[in-house]
């Protein structure tokens, strides 16, 4: 009797070749599924934000972000510029989203120029109210190319109108986006200026309202019971127009509250008495509750990006950088995937995108299958690479290393986890009288399965007695 240890001659071909052809299915597989998220999905989600996105869209605020003394920067600067030590560390703000959910989809991102030109090609927008709307006017000028808007220029008016034709991607049309700025400082301006549009058609609006004001008001038009009855008035006109426009001419409308009053910077006693902090957040307050808030279809939040730690840089209490109304412009371009949805207007051309493969070469990707199964059926996970190597090495090929590596473990395996095959028809007592003395615990497995199979064939027996 002899007990046979299962090895490579015993193995029929299907356990031999059945984990290569599976691990081939499973490659051809994930090259199918990837094709078919290339066609159907597996690109941006939600690209247009949602108008549920308005109700967090303010949420952010500024961060200090150390941009010359770290490690990164400093290599960077040396080997560029050849400085090797900086004699102030700048630590710049950077204004930032709040994390949302993901199931919201409220995915806020900074807008280029070229997206903004293509989002707003062939477009009109009208901004009317205060020097806060005249910095965004001018903010969005600047996200549009207009790298001289608000620049210093004597010349220029402080207060007046501003008309601007910027061009859009397509250069042969340098009159493309129409920026049209109304000076209109106090509440009843504001209404004289939308009353120009009650009579109007739809082909003569605007393609969006940008308003804003609330901080002169606090300083001339709200001393006196009088002139706070009156200016109450004017701010319920101000939101029936507002209403007006968005519901009867289908204009979306966007709303700008006053920014962050830096009161110890106010020029004169006056000013630091009726347009403080406290005096113009009451007015924030008072536009809301007459209903200019609800009436526009967006709300900018002033404070949101004039407030926090940064108060303090409004040189004159009321006006803050560039960069403060960069951040307000950000926010409004966001809101344009719901204020303006409509990305491709009549007029211009879809975009096509290129048919999936065509970018792609059928050659190299057979050539990388090849590679794959050569590494499955050859034992290299080199790409069958390593054969190449085999030249120098007397021989030795990755499937004789791939033997020589599992051949000893496998050998073990039958004595420990496995039941002995017996030939010639030999007993168990027979195979323990074989076996080493460090085996008697397959005597014991073996005597155990021998015993249940008597008492299986017992049961058998009994069985069949009662039928019959």
């Amino acid at each position: 009797n002899k007990v046979d240890i299962p090895h490579e001659e015993h193995e029929s071909p299907i356990a031999k070749t059945f984990p290569l052809l599976f691990a081939s299915m499973f490659i051809c597989l994930l090259g199918f599924t990837w094709h078919m998220m290339a066609l159907i999905g597996a690109g941006k989600i939600n690209q247009l934000l949602l108008s549920d996105c308005e109700l967090v869209a303010n949420n952010g605020r500024w961060a200090r972000i150390d941009t010359t003394c770290n490690e990164f920067y400093s290599g960077s600067s040396y080997r560029k510029l050849g400085l090797t030590s900086y004699g102030n560390c700048q630590q710049n703000f950077v204004w930032g989203w709040e994390r949302q959910p993901s199931a919201s989809l409220c995915r806020f991102t900074h807008r280029h120029t070229v997206e903004l030109k293509t989002k707003l090609e062939k477009r009109t927008i009208l901004f009317i109210g205060d020097i806060t709307t005249q910095h965004m006017f001018h903010a969005v000028c600047r996200a549009l190319g207009d790298n001289d808007a608000n620049g210093f220029d004597s010349n220029n008016p402080k207060h007046g109108d501003i008309v601007k034709e910027l061009s859009s991607i397509d250069k042969h049309d340098p009159h493309d986006i129409s920026m049209v700025y109304k000076w209109a400082p106090l509440a009843t301006d504001q209404v004289r200026k939308l009353r120009e549009y009650e009579h109007v058609t739809v082909d003569m609006l605007p393609d969006l309202l940008v308003m804003g004001g609330g901080v002169m008001d606090a300083l001339h038009v709200y001393a006196t019971d009088e002139d706070q009855e009156s200016h109450k008035k004017a701010i319920r006109s101000l939101a029936m127009e507002l209403r007006n426009l968005g519901t009867k001419k289908d204009l979306p409308t966007v709303w700008i509250t006053p920014p962050t009053i830096h009161t110890k910077a106010l020029g004169t006693e006056e000013k630091r008495e009726n347009m403080n902090e406290e005096e113009v957040e009451n007015m924030r307050v008072l536009y809301s509750n007459l209903g200019v808030n609800d009436a526009a279809s967006f709300v900018i939040d002033g404070p949101s990006f004039t407030g926090n730690d940064r108060v303090t840089e409004s040189h004159d209490g009321i006006q803050y950088a560039a960069e403060f109304y960069d951040v307000g412009a950000q926010i409004l371009f966001n809101a344009l995937d719901w204020l303006l949805p409509h990305d491709d207007p009549d007029d211009l051309d879809p975009f096509v995108a290129p048919e999936t493969g065509s970018m792609g070469s059928s050659l190299l990707g057979i050539m990388i299958l090849l590679f794959a199964f050569l590494s499955l059926f050859f034992f290299d996970s080199y790409l069958g690479l390593s054969y190449i190597s085999s030249v120098f090495s007397n021989g030795v090929t990755p499937c004789d290393l791939y033997e020589e590596a599992f051949n000893p473990i496998l050998e073990r395996i039958p004595k420990q986890h496995q039941q002995p095959i017996v030939k010639d028809g030999g007993s168990n007592q027979e195979l323990s009288s074989s076996l080493a003395p460090g085996d008697d615990k397959i005597v014991s497995v073996l005597e155990n399965d021998e015993t249940l199979s008597l008492l299986h064939d017992h049961d058998s027996e009994r069985v069949s007695d009662r039928n019959r």
